[in-house]
């Protein structure tokens, strides 16, 4: 079983949603997002079922254009998390 945190305020968080299966995660910046990479993405989300995609949370207008392109190859919406940065506590 995974979790999903999201910030609530710098140093709080809470989960959100509880998931049964693989968990891939990449926080790289837009710009290294190319065409093959999310295609290879959406492949392998394919191929393995019960698995999401952690994200870095882009600006709103890159997230929807994500979760479009993810539509077009037939992954659910659901399938993706985005998350931002978190500021050290130190």
């Amino acid at each position: 079983m995974f979790a999903f945190v999201v910030r609530l305020t710098d140093h709080h968080f809470r989960c959100v949603v509880c998931w049964q299966g693989v968990v891939f995660c990449t926080f790289n910046r837009l710009g290294r997002i190319t065409p093959g990479v999310f295609h290879a993405w959406t492949e392998i989300l394919k191929r393995v079922p019960n698995s999401v995609i952690w994200l870095y949370k882009h600006p709103n207008t890159a997230v929807l254009r994500l979760l479009e392109a993810a539509r077009k190859a037939g992954i659910d919406a659901s399938r993706f998390c985005f998350a931002g940065p978190v500021r050290s506590r130190t």
